[in-house]
This record gives structure tokens, sequence and C-alpha cells, in this order.
């Protein structure tokens, strides 16, 4: 039962994390930012995603963010994860 709740509870996690991208913010450079910490935070369970398609996708743009520590973010969390 725990295990199911667990993988729920990740499903819905990532469901909102993957709407950092589309939201609205003061300007740019917030969003970046936003970017770079949803990167962050999946870092800590990526693992225990069973989709991890979409997140991906959403890291592999991050690689051209105009915002250098977000791309560096997405670089290192690439180069751990494939």
């Amino acid at each position: 039962m725990k295990k199911r709740r667990l993988c729920f509870i990740s499903i819905k996690i990532v469901q909102a994390l993957l709407q950092v991208e589309k939201a609205k913010y003061q300007n740019a450079e917030c969003r970046n930012i936003a970017l770079g910490h949803v990167i962050k935070s999946v870092e800590q369970f990526f693992g225990q995603i069973k989709d991890k398609e979409p997140m991906l996708k959403l890291i592999r743009k991050q690689l051209k963010n105009s915002r250098n520590a977000t791309r560096k973010v997405a670089e290192k969390f690439v180069k751990k994860q494939l």
C-alpha cells in the first residue's frame, strides 16, 4: 500500500514541477531560476519516476537556457542520469 501511495505522490509532484515551465513570472530570469530549482529537486527522486520522458524533455530544453546556472545544473543532471 505504501509503495502505491509513494508512486501516486511522485506522479503528482512531477505534474506540478512540469507546470513550472509554463507558469507566469515577473520576468524571464525568475522563470529560469525556478527551472533550475526544478532540476535540483528532481535529482532527489528521479529514480522513482515511472514516466521519465516528460521530465527529461524539460531538462534537455534547459541545456540551452540563457541563465548560466540553470544551464549548468541541467548539464550536470544529464551527465549523471544518462
